[in-house]
């Protein structure tokens, strides 16, 4: 079970001793010389690109959703390109610039699964941290309230043992107490604050749970009431 509290907010060398040694040095040959030796060149280590960007959390049905990273290599002769790891269905991707893009329809509504995007020099890869997007509805997105969340990690399983595999949380929240009809799942474990937007004016009932990399989901925490007027 999650432990620790929710804050919520409504907001819009050497040694010694010595050695004799004696030698015979052999004759010259005119004519005989020693070939040179020579140290091979090294060729200087592969710099890994870097990658930047935060990109935009929700998407809204029928408007373009955007973004573009920026990347660079320290080797100036290194070619970037870009991959992408759960591209949305409704986004396309440039392999060249790394720019997602796309339009989300109606049955685009929800949260994606978390997406990785990431520039390669051919040999070293970096990708930036996973997000997701949630795409809203038009009507959801042009207005509503707002609920500013913070919580505390789990650090146990419920068995007592140390949890060491902590994957995400997923906040659940409805309009009735322990009827949870909404959730939105969080696929970051670092992650200790949300913003809940586009709500309706009311009482709204919140809990979370977490869950591993196994995919085991702990109960729900304790549920918060919030009133959003």
């Amino acid at each position: 079970m999650i432990s620790g509290t929710f804050a919520l907010t409504g907001c819009g060398g050497g040694g010694g001793g010595s050695e004799a040694t004696a030698g015979v040095q052999a004759p010259t040959v005119p004519g005989d010389t020693a070939p040179p030796v020579s140290n091979p060149s090294t060729a200087p280590a592969n710099k890994a690109p870097t990658i930047s960007g935060k990109p935009a959390a929700t998407a809204t049905v029928g408007q373009t959703y955007s973004f573009t990273p920026t990347a660079s290599d320290p080797d100036p002769s290194d070619k970037l390109t870009f991959t992408i790891a759960n591209k949305p269905a409704w986004a396309a991707f440039d392999t060249t610039t790394g720019a997602l893009t796309g339009t989300p329809t109606d049955k685009d509504v929800g949260a994606t699964a978390p997406i990785e995007i990431a520039a390669t020099d051919g040999i070293a890869v970096t990708a930036l941290p996973n997000f997701t997007i949630t795409v809203m509805n038009a009507a959801a997105s042009s207005g509503g309230k707002s609920v500013s969340l913070a919580w505390t990690p789990p650090t146990q399983n419920a068995d007592g043992s140390a949890l060491t595999d902590l994957k995400g949380y997923k906040i659940h929240y409805g309009t009735e107490s322990q009827n949870y009809t909404e959730n939105v799942a969080i696929d970051n474990p670092g992650l200790t604050r949300y913003t809940l937007d586009s709500l309706p004016a009311g009482t709204l009932y919140i809990a979370m749970t977490a869950y591993n990399a196994a995919g085991a989901e702990s109960p729900f925490s304790q549920e918060v009431t919030v009133k959003l007027n």
